[in-house]
């Protein structure tokens, strides 16, 4: 999808319409891309932790070879297997790294603020990547809502980093547990920066 499109004269550019949403956002095109599709799929929850995990200088999964305790690892593989997009998931079932992220990340903040650090070394996550993450998240609703994409947030004294603003069941994010549409609105995205595995 181009940003920028060549007028009829051939030697002129005019922005196309995302090209022009994209001006009004601050960030990297690619993420910017991301969350204008998540509020025009209704996929924006979902679409500003994604934004957030890209934007993040560290992964929120600690990597395997720090020597973890296997059960860490293990809690992790099991909250992923069970949670958003997991095997028994009702919005389908879809798996991917990024999907994992969305999955980790809402248990994650679904905690109380003092139980967080623990419940992310209890499934070999990084805590502080997940605090960064849900600053980022926050600054990037914050940004579409100054560009007009989605309504003035009004974030609660109880913001949870997930969904806890006021107003957040806005149109932007009635497909939040669909995790299919989810999968669609990172392809639209990301796209062409995406890439399958084909197992023969």
């Amino acid at each position: 999808v181009e940003a920028v499109r060549t007028v009829d004269d051939g030697e002129s550019f005019r922005l196309t319409p995302l090209g022009f949403h994209l001006s009004k956002l601050p960030m990297d095109a690619k993420v910017g891309k991301l969350l204008i599709v998540g509020c025009i799929l209704g996929t924006l929850d979902n679409a500003l932790t994604i934004a957030a995990a890209l934007s993040c200088a560290r992964s929120c999964f600690l990597p395997s070879f720090q020597g973890l305790d296997r059960s860490s690892v293990e809690a992790r593989d099991s909250l992923i297997e069970s949670g958003f997009g997991g095997k028994d998931w009702p919005g389908g079932t879809v798996k991917g790294d990024l999907i994992a992220v969305i999955s980790v990340y809402r248990a994650w903040s679904t905690r109380q603020r003092s139980e967080r650090g623990k419940f992310a070394s209890d499934h070999a996550l990084d805590n502080t990547a997940l605090r960064d993450m849900e600053t980022l998240r926050r600054q990037f609703g914050d940004l579409l809502a100054e560009s007009g994409l989605i309504p003035e947030r009004r974030v609660t004294a109880q913001d949870d980093g997930r969904g806890s603003e006021e107003g957040s069941s806005c149109s932007n994010s009635l497909a939040v547990d669909d995790a299919l549409l989810t999968s669609c609105s990172l392809v639209a995205g990301l796209y062409p920066n995406i890439a399958t595995l084909v197992r023969p």
